[in-house]
């Protein structure tokens, strides 16, 4: 998991669907957070927050690190226009 900036990308292993794409400049920070504390998350990601508390042991991630957040921001964006994800 990167420690600096990067993209993570959730997935329902059981239904196999592609949940959520996104970047953050401190991945390694963010993604325990938002996986295992997803009720800290802002409100903005209330339907995600809720998805993930009720699938959390059939959640998998995957991350890819970037040089600087605006690299990790080029490319959510692509893989976004790429995946359809539930969120």
């Amino acid at each position: 998991m990167p420690i600096g900036s990067g993209v993570y990308w959730l997935r329902n292993l059981t239904t196999d669907e592609e949940v959520f794409i996104g970047a953050s400049d401190h991945v390694a920070q963010y993604m325990p957070t938002m996986l295992h504390s997803p009720s800290s998350r802002a409100n903005r990601h209330e339907p995600l927050k809720e998805y993930l508390a009720k699938n959390i042991s059939a959640i998998d991630y995957r991350t890819a690190p970037c040089a600087t957040k605006r690299q990790a921001l080029e490319l959510e964006v692509r893989l976004r226009a790429e995946n359809t994800c539930l969120f």
